[in-house]
């Protein structure tokens, strides 16, 4: 749950950063699998 009323852009950041971080994570394992 994201409250953007109390962080405003802030929360914002916050879940933008949350999906770049989860496609770097998932592009990182599909790199490591093919070096393997």
């Amino acid at each position: 749950k994201y409250y953007k009323t109390q962080y405003g852009m802030r929360g914002i950041q916050e879940q933008i950063t949350l999906k770049l971080n989860e496609r770097y994570s998932t592009f990182i394992s599909k790199y490591k699998k093919r070096e393997q």
